[in-house]
């Protein structure tokens, strides 16, 4: 669910966060991304859009809005960041390694888990992730497409 930038300004000042202009062009081209984003990816996108933001003001600026829940970090099998703009409730994700759509999902099934794992390890749990990769349905057929060609 998509926020209303007025909204992400509130929360951002709710956090204790700096908004200065640069962080809030930040957030907001992560906001209106499809699916998870790179840094890179999003220098580009804000390059073109003449905003004046270096490089290196993304990546802290995603750092700082990582660190007040504002974006997720997404896990990749790559050798990027790889960022997604979320919802505030708990959840885990679906992401496709091939078009980087992200899904949320909002049931989550495991504080049963983690409450058998503390007795278990004498562990006290303070979070979790999950995270699901795979290929959506349209990258699947896609997929399957260009293998039937080989043949």
């Amino acid at each position: 669910m998509r926020l209303p930038i007025n909204t992400i300004y509130h929360d951002f000042k709710a956090r204790g966060l700096k908004a200065t202009q640069q962080r809030l062009a930040v957030l907001a081209a992560a906001a209106h991304a499809d699916g998870y984003f790179t840094p890179q990816g999003l220098y580009e996108t804000l390059k073109n859009q003449c905003a004046a933001v270096g490089l290196t003001t993304v990546y802290r600026a995603l750092e700082a809005l990582e660190r007040a829940g504002l974006i997720c970090r997404i896990e990749s099998t790559r050798d990027e960041r790889l960022y997604a703009y979320c919802s505030r409730v708990h959840h885990h994700h679906i992401i496709c390694d091939g078009c980087a759509q992200v899904v949320e999902l909002d049931d989550c099934a495991l504080p049963g888990l983690a409450r058998q794992l503390e007795r278990e390890t004498g562990f006290i749990i303070r979070s979790h992730t999950l995270e699901f990769h795979g290929l959506c349905c349209t990258c699947r057929l896609e997929t399957q497409g260009n293998l039937r060609g080989v043949a």
